[in-house]
């Protein structure tokens, strides 16, 4: 189940979850999201083009919902997205702590990124979710990102929702 829109607000009822997004926002359309999850295939050595027996369960990730605040239209500036990840033998995790706790590691392995001490963490402010926050630095838009990724396990997967903002006004 990929959920989808009434109005601005995107609700998933397999994974319980409902997002209201500020109605400037720009979302993907579901042929950009399964392009996105081709792209991850692709990635791991699958190759969906040509193995056409695939199925909705043999997707590693499902990109759930992605949208982009107004003037980001090259995603870099403001963008938000739900994406779930299936619970298999190679991510075996118990929580949305250690999923962050992987995905942390991850992170620290690329060039010019800094992780907030203490995280991640229970958020304080989505009930049931841990969080993980991070300073991303890229010099070739002069500046850095900030980026919040919150994840809890749902029905077999982990269900990840981030955000990513220049400032904090976004």
């Amino acid at each position: 189940n990929f959920g989808g829109f009434e109005g601005t607000t995107y609700t998933n009822n397999f994974f319980k979850i409902s997002v209201t997004l500020p109605p400037d926002w720009i979302t993907n359309t579901s042929e950009e999201n399964r392009e996105l999850e081709k792209q991850g295939m692709m990635q791991l050595g699958m190759n969906p083009s040509l193995d056409t027996t695939l199925t909705i369960e043999d997707y590693p990730s499902l990109y759930l919902m992605v949208a982009k605040g107004p003037g980001s239209e090259d995603s870099t500036i403001a963008n938000v997205g739900l994406i779930a990840e299936k619970i298999n033998a190679s991510m075996a995790v118990a929580d949305g702590q250690e999923y962050l706790t992987k995905v942390k590691a991850q992170i620290e392995g690329l060039a010019n990124v800094q992780i907030d001490e203490g995280f991640p963490k229970a958020s304080e402010t989505l009930e049931g979710w841990s969080e993980l926050n991070a300073t991303l630095l890229f010099p070739q838009i002069n500046g850095k990102l900030f980026q919040k990724i919150y994840a809890r396990l749902n029905n077999g997967y982990v269900l990840q929702f981030s955000a990513t903002y220049k400032n904090e006004a976004q």
